[in-house]
């Protein structure tokens, strides 16, 4: 190929150029007789090699071919997926998709692909960031319902907590917690703790701290002793303050005493005692014996009268 001063160009040699994307102002441009005859335009780096130094650097001079997009562009924290030479050229509607370097993540809703657009690229904002992954689950709380759903929390971002059910806030406030510069979440500002059963909630609210301590000394003994002698437990000796569901209840069914009884006492020869017609007697309960009358000759009673 040569470029020649300038003249006037025939339409067929004018169309011809045009269809291979250049036009320089003020030369001639002729195509070697081959491939003229083949009605195509040779690839730039052989019109390169068959022109002198003038004549490269007017061609390096040149408009690119339309439809040709070089160096891809750069984004913040992120890289093409596959690996691409330098001077690379690719054509119109070549698509090129990109990652997030490790460590940062892709923005929501923003897209991570570039398309060639005749000699330039399609435009796209920052599509990688830094961000948190999401907060650890928490035995006394969860998350708030409004970031359940959210899988992208940016570094300074801030999400709020809300207690279990079962559970209620240590002291008045907000749950909240920070993703942090380090990629962490900030201590909750709050904590949960749990809900007390309504029995127990009736009592504190009736009964000082001092009173308290007082029928634990002495009342709750007695009563724990007398159980202990003259009754029975019938159910679990234990129940716990569990929850269910929503509500705060009282583990199993609630237990109940059977009194201690005894079978009526032995009879005796010659004798009997004032319960002889009862089938049991309850704890505590004392019988007497008494001899049998004998006219003339009573009968005299051998050891203790009574029994308990």
């Amino acid at each position: 190929m040569l470029i020649e001063s300038p003249r006037r160009q025939s339409a067929e040699e004018n169309s011809r150029w045009r269809r291979c994307g250049f036009a320089v102002r003020g030369a001639r441009v002729h195509l070697e007789p081959r491939a003229a005859a083949m009605g195509a335009c040779p690839r730039r780096g052989a019109w390169l090699r068959s022109v002198g130094f003038l004549g490269a650097l007017a061609l390096l001079a040149l408009p690119q071919a339309s439809g040709d997009c070089t160096t891809l562009p750069a984004f913040p924290h992120a890289h093409p997926e596959e690996n691409y030479d330098a001077d690379k050229t690719f054509v119109v509607g070549t698509i090129v998709h990109y990652k997030c370097d490790t460590g940062y993540l892709k923005l929501p809703g923003k897209s991570d692909t570039i398309v060639c657009q005749g000699v330039k690229w399609s435009e796209i904002p920052q599509f990688c960031d830094r961000s948190c992954n999401a907060p650890n689950r928490n035995a006394s709380m969860q998350l708030n319902a409004i970031f359940i759903s959210e899988n992208y929390f940016p570094i300074n971002s801030t999400v709020s907590f809300l207690c279990r059910p079962g559970y209620t806030l240590s002291k008045p406030g907000p749950l909240l917690s920070t993703c942090q510069d380090d990629g962490t979440w900030s201590p909750v500002s709050g904590s949960c703790k749990k809900k007390s059963s309504s029995a127990q909630e009736a009592f504190l609210k009736v009964f000082t701290k001092e009173f308290a301590t007082f029928l634990e000394d002495t009342l709750f003994t007695f009563l724990k002793e007398a159980v202990r002698v003259s009754y029975t437990l019938i159910g679990d000796d234990v129940r716990r303050c569990e929850l269910d569901g929503n509500r705060v209840v009282w583990s199993g069914a609630i237990p109940f005493c059977k009194i201690n009884t005894c079978a009526p006492p032995t009879s005796i020869e010659n004798g009997k005692h004032n319960g002889g017609n009862k089938d049991f007697f309850t704890y505590g309960e004392v019988v007497t014996y008494h001899c049998d009358s004998r006219g003339q000759h009573p009968l005299s009673l051998i050891g203790m009268p009574e029994l308990f």
